[in-house]
């Protein structure tokens, strides 16, 4: 699969750029992309990222909208003036000292990546953070706060992951299916979703109360053990719950609340509660 690079004239394989380049996906690095967006008056939007490296090696490159992993290219808006004729018009991105932006695309797919490299002076040593990276687009897309991001470091390596929206997470959950089982034993499934602005991690579910509300008897969780661990959800990802109720044919209406803790991009933890009805029909 064949990149152009149009800030320089040539044309060449992504992974040309670093011969050697390696990463597993089961052992990505320590490094984390904060993203946050900007709304302008003129419509358009600006979108800032921040680079924490915590791993043992310096950062030589970073890109956004790109997963390594999948050698795919993510994002579809591109910065605000570029073509594919010409570089990215002087004041639409943002970047730190020493660091110069490329827009990279693939000859068989519209979807672009923008990647940062500096002039070998100014890696993002391990332990460092930089936030002067940023790009300016014609209107707010959420895959400049929900892409994937690939750093290269000195030694030839590289890790990606998905970037980290700054903002407010906001979880919903919302009863989709309920399947009994076996008499008195319900598989109940949960969607859980991300309303909010920014990205829920370390999310733990820690309760799950169930209330009879019509008939008589006690109902009980038999699945899953707590604390019940869930995927990160970045803004407007849902995941699934599964819980298996025991549920006496004597109940005719229930309740189910969720509580738990999450941790947002920037560190700071919230809890969180949610609670559905169900109408078991024995």
């Amino acid at each position: 699969m064949k990149r152009v690079n149009f800030l320089l004239p040539a044309i060449f394989l992504l992974s040309s750029l670093w011969p050697g380049l390696s990463g597993a996906e089961s052992e990505p690095a320590p490094v984390t992309v904060l993203a946050s967006q900007v709304l302008r008056q003129d419509g358009t939007a600006q979108y800032l990222y921040k680079v924490t490296n915590k791993s043992a090696h310096p950062i030589v490159a970073i890109a956004i909208g790109a997963d390594y992993y999948h050698g795919t290219s993510e994002l579809n808006t591109y910065p605000l003036g570029w073509t594919a004729d010409s570089t990215i018009p002087e004041g639409n991105t943002m970047s730190p000292l020493g660091w110069s932006p490329t827009v990279i695309t693939t000859e068989e797919s519209p979807y672009i990546e923008i990647e940062w490299r500096n002039d070998g002076r100014a890696d993002i040593q391990p332990g460092q953070v930089n936030a002067g990276f940023g790009v300016i687009v014609a209107h707010p897309n959420p895959q400049y706060l929900n892409a994937h991001w690939t750093a290269i470091f000195s030694d030839a390596t590289a890790t990606s992951g998905q970037l980290l929206a700054n903002g407010v997470p906001r979880l919903v959950a919302k009863l989709a299916s309920a399947t009994q089982i076996a008499p008195g034993r319900w598989q109940l499934s949960i969607q859980i979703s991300n309303a909010g602005g920014g990205t829920a991690q370390h999310i733990s579910v820690a309760h799950l109360i169930c209330r009879t509300l019509g008939g008589t008897g006690t109902v009980s969780v038999a699945s899953p053990s707590l604390p019940a661990a869930i995927t990160d959800l970045s803004a407007g990802a849902t995941t699934t719950l599964q819980l298996t109720l025991l549920v006496p044919t004597t109940v005719t209406k229930l309740s189910i609340t969720e509580s738990g803790t999450l941790t947002t991009a920037s560190e700071a933890n919230l809890a969180f509660s949610s609670a559905q009805v169900f109408y078991p029909k024995n």
